[in-house]
C-alpha cells in the first residue's frame, strides 16, 4: 500500500483531472447551445441544405470530443474512487496503531 503523501498527491491531480473535464463539458455545453440557435435560425429562413455539411461536422466533432471525455472522466473517477479508498484504509490504520 503507498504511503499517505503519495496518496494525498494522487487525489490531487486527479481533482484537477476532473476539474479540467468539468471546464471541458461547459464549453461543449456551450457549443451545442450555440449550434442550436444556429440550426433554429437557418430552419427559420429555410436554408437548412446550405447548412447541413457545417451542422454535421460540428455535432460529429462534439460527439468525438464528448466520448473521449467521457473515457478520460471515468478513468479519473476510477482512479480518485480507488485512490480514495487506499487512504481511506491507510488512515484507519494508522489510527488503530496509534490506539
Amino acid at each position: 500500500m503507498r504511503d499517505v503523501r503519495d496518496l494525498v498527491f494522487g487525489l490531487d491531480h486527479e481533482v484537477g483531472q476532473i476539474k479540467g473535464h468539468a471546464d471541458t463539458l461547459i464549453d461543449v455545453e456551450t457549443l451545442l447551445g450555440q449550434l442550436n440557435d444556429k440550426m433554429l435560425e437557418v430552419e427559420m429562413k429555410g436554408e437548412e441544405k446550405s447548412y447541413y455539411k457545417e451542422h454535421h461536422r460540428t455535432i460529429r466533432i462534439l460527439w468525438h470530443v464528448m466520448r473521449q471525455l467521457k473515457t478520460e472522466l471515468t478513468d479519473s473517477v476510477e482512479t480518485f474512487d480507488k485512490i480514495n479508498t487506499d487512504l481511506f484504509n491507510e488512515v484507519v490504520k494508522n489510527c488503530e496503531k496509534e490506539q
